[in-house]
């Protein structure tokens, strides 16, 4: 076995001393002689079997193919000002052995061909629809765009969702919000200092027509993204680093750096990674990832040639399997002979024990992180907060992170405090009236929540029309005698209309807490043929009393179903005028609700509340400040989840509450609000329906003992 190993040696060292293998790097200086580069260069021929040549921007460029340097293997790929069909032709005449063939590159350039490919290999994907423009930017058919959706042939894409460009290098990414959650659109963009993202909260949310775009779901990810990087289809290394769809923060290192930290890919991760790489043929990958909170994990974009910025581990493991790869291919002899390099190490400054690469996992990281300037100044940067922070908590908080292991923390919050809530309630027959609330109903036909600015403003159009038509009193005869009980209903009908048109009219319809109306159906009498009814439906029927407000403002919910003549209630005066109905018949009626005010100046409260409990609840990491909670969620492994109801101020306070608790910048909550927080009404609900009799039964007693009149 000796003599064997002997001889194998012997035989690679005269390969490597005679006929190396030419190893050709075909790409842009800027990418060829880039740092990554240089060190997988460095450990490749550390080997001493094979030998680099870089063609170089003025080769490529400039001059003609045959030209170019014969090589056995090609390194190339694309990037900004590459000649891709010129390499290509290079391909087709010297034929070298491809690491990432270059024929299928065409593909990335176009996301299209790219979300195609991932289909027809069954890589999960988000929802998606793909819609195809000419130049002139018309819409093609079967495209229609609603306020809070997009629609492709019966597919719909609702809000949010994510608007692409067809072209691969083009980054300029839209993301749109339901205006039930603030509307607007997110705009991402290349990395600009330290900025990737803007939101612009008076964006009105149509989408861009001059070109082709996918529209894909928006998959809440906890404000994390994952980058895999893959080096033939069984070699995957992942890194989180923040979404730039929260606050567009880039959060750097010292050098300059965008600060990402490695994660643990799942097997179904794993088995994606190496179905991209085979449907691609591309051996060195770079994709992302999208892991939603359904519990799957989608991939979103697919790069071709990507390299892990600053990870040594990670360029001894590349060039390890990039030498097996093309030894493998062009001298599968070599394999046999055990390779002698100088076996690179990771050290830190600030710990000189030396750690070899096979040994360097996740828990290493954590230990070299916390020893490195980086860190320190990231955390650091939190410690000035000025807030009222107890000492002798954190302390205390200090010293059983060192006894005990924190597991899970569970936090149930109450939304902050708000200006008092006004509330006006109507009931109306307005035909036009209903015709709305037929329009906008739920599925149940029950109700209709009237809150996107396009819904609000058919509101305020169908009150100023019943307003105008009210106040035009010579085109409007007087057909029936009213009782002063009647024309006070109808007055104070009209008056509650003119607030409704006021308030609609005060603000811009936009934010989260905007003022929501809702309608519920209620009965009504309607004519029966008797001469008091005719004129009293009528009457309601005409622009005399458009409101239809006489009965249905005060009667209506008292009138049976079954269409009998209402008992009489102790007070005969109230219920006289029902007495002359022999056969009552019902009719649908409105009943408005409008809301307005509630403010919720504490948003504030919420973020203080969110920052004293990054900075007390988690374990410290020495004397930084808050840095455990944040290094968690920056590493992506824990679970954090935020609930909360629908109502706009519970809303507003679990993104604010977020803001102060992951240190986000930014003024709007719109972006935390739907990549953070997640709506879950049914959870914050201590009781269930079980409950509701025994809730409406105390409303009954609280409201009679607040209304109650002594002298009665």
């Amino acid at each position: 076995m000796r003599k064997l190993w002997k001889t194998l040696g012997l035989v690679r060292d005269s390969i490597s001393l005679k006929n190396k293998i030419k190893v050709g790097i075909c790409a842009m200086d800027k990418k060829a002689r880039s740092k990554p580069i240089e060190q997988i260069v460095m450990r490749l021929l550390a080997y001493g079997e094979i030998e680099v040549t870089f063609f170089g921007d003025e080769c490529i460029l400039n001059q003609p193919i045959e030209e170019w340097p014969e090589v056995d293997c090609l390194l190339t790929w694309h990037s900004e000002g590459f000649p891709l069909k010129k390499a290509q032709e290079y391909c087709n005449l010297r034929k070298p052995y491809l690491i990432n063939d270059l024929l299928a590159a065409d593909i990335l350039l176009d996301r299209r061909d790219v979300y195609k490919k991932l289909v027809q290999n069954n890589i999960p994907v988000p929802t998606h629809i793909i819609v195809n423009r000419d130049e002139d930017g018309k819409d093609p058919e079967g495209f229609f765009e609603h306020e809070d959706y997009v629609e492709m042939n019966g597919l719909r894409i609702s809000k949010p969702f994510v608007e692409k460009p067809s072209w691969a290098d083009d980054h300029n990414v839209h993301i749109y919000y339901p205006h039930g959650m603030g509307g607007g659109v997110k705009r991402l963009f290349r990395k600009v200092d330290n900025k990737s993202s803007q939101y612009d909260s008076s964006h009105p949310g149509t989408v861009r027509r001059d070109g082709s775009y996918i529209y894909e779901e928006f998959l809440p990810t906890g404000g994390t993204d994952v980058k895999v990087y893959t080096v033939g289809p069984r070699y995957a290394h992942a890194e989180a680093r923040k979404s730039p769809v929260v606050d567009g923060k880039v959060l750097r290192t010292p050098d300059g750096k965008e600060m990402r930290f490695p994660v643990l890919l799942s097997p179904q991760e794993k088995e994606i990674a190496c179905m991209v790489v085979n449907a691609f043929r591309q051996k060195v990958c770079g994709f992302d990832l999208l892991r939603s909170e359904k519990g799957k994990s989608y991939v979103c974009d697919v790069n071709g040639w990507s390299h892990v910025k600053n990870s040594k581990r990670y360029y001894d493991d590349t060039a390890g399997i990039l030498r097996s790869l093309i030894l493998g291919t062009l001298a599968p002899q070599l394999l046999a002979a055990h390779p002698n390099p100088v076996t690179p190490t990771v050290s830190s400054p600030h710990n000189p024990r030396l750690l070899p690469t096979a040994k360097y996992g996740l828990a290493d990281d954590d230990a070299a992180l916390l020893n490195e300037p980086s860190f320190g100044s990231f955390c650091g940067s939190h410690s000035g907060d000025n807030l009222p922070v107890d000492p002798k908590e954190m302390e205390h908080t200090d010293n059983r992170s060192q006894s005990e292991e924190l597991r899970c923390v569970l936090a149930v919050i109450r939304h902050g405090d708000r200006t008092p809530k006004q509330k006006l309630k109507l009931k109306l027959t307005d035909e036009t009236m209903i015709a709305l609330f037929n329009k906008h109903k739920d599925s149940k036909g029950k109700q209709a929540k009237l809150k996107s600015p396009n819904q609000l403003q058919e509101l305020l159009d169908v009150t100023r029309a019943r307003l105008q038509a009210a106040e035009r009193k010579d085109d409007h005869p007087n057909p029936v005698d009213l009782s002063d009980d009647d024309r006070d209903a109808q007055d104070d009908i009209r008056e509650k209309l003119r607030i409704v048109r006021t308030v609609l009219e005060q603000n811009a319809f936009n934010g989260i807490n905007r003022k929501p109306t809702k309608w519920k159906l209620v009965e009504a009498p309607v004519d029966d043929g008797s001469p008091r009814s005719s004129a009293v439906a009528a009457a309601a029927a005409s622009g005399n009393d458009p409101f239809g407000s006489r009965l249905a403002s005060r009667n209506s919910v008292d009138i049976p179903k079954n269409g009998n003549t209402p008992p009489l209630s102790p007070d005969a005066n109230a219920s006289q005028r029902l007495n002359s109905f022999t056969s009552l018949q019902v009719r649908p009626s409105e009943a408005l609700n409008l809301s307005s005010g509630g403010a919720a100046p504490a948003s504030l409260q919420a973020e203080e509340l969110g920052k004293v409990f990054r900075m007390v609840m988690y374990p410290r990491y020495e004397r930084f400040s808050g840095g455990g909670l944040l290094r968690l969620h920056s590493t992506y492994r824990h679970d954090l989840k935020i609930y909360s109801s629908d109502e706009g101020r519970v809303q507003a306070s679990a993104a604010a509450f977020t803001m102060g608790l992951l240190d986000l910048e930014g003024t709007s909550l719109t972006p935390i609000l739907v990549s953070l927080v997640k709506k879950d009404a049914s959870m914050l609900d201590a009781f269930g329906k079980g409950a509701s009799d025994d809730i409406k039964e105390v409303k009954e007693v609280i409201y009679k003992s607040l209304t109650m009149d002594p002298e009665k």
